[in-house]
């Protein structure tokens, strides 16, 4: 069916940030980059592997935190974003 008031989005149309696996002083690989808030500002983010996780413990993975930009302040979420995430994830949602 072709339908002129439809545009394909491709995968830059789809895209909410991007990340780039890094290496810390001390050896341990985590992953560095941003997401695009509704603004379509960058927000840096920093993933790292969640070390204290027990096996069979249905802590996350990888932990997600905000990082300083020296060019831009840093963008915390306001207390209704934080109310309104589920923490519960699939391991199908991660692919890493």
């Amino acid at each position: 069916m072709n339908n002129d008031n439809q545009q394909t989005k491709t995968s830059r149309d789809l895209e909410i940030g991007a990340l780039w696996l890094k290496k810390s002083k001390a050896g341990a690989d985590f992953l560095s980059g941003y997401f695009l808030n509704e603004n379509k500002e960058k927000v840096s983010i920093v993933v790292f592997k969640n070390n204290f996780k027990k096996p069979g413990e249905q802590s996350p993975d990888y932990r997600a935190y905000l990082s300083e930009n020296k060019n831009q302040p840093v963008q915390k979420p306001s207390s209704e974003d934080l109310l309104s995430t589920s923490t519960e994830t699939s391991s199908d949602e991660i692919p890493f």
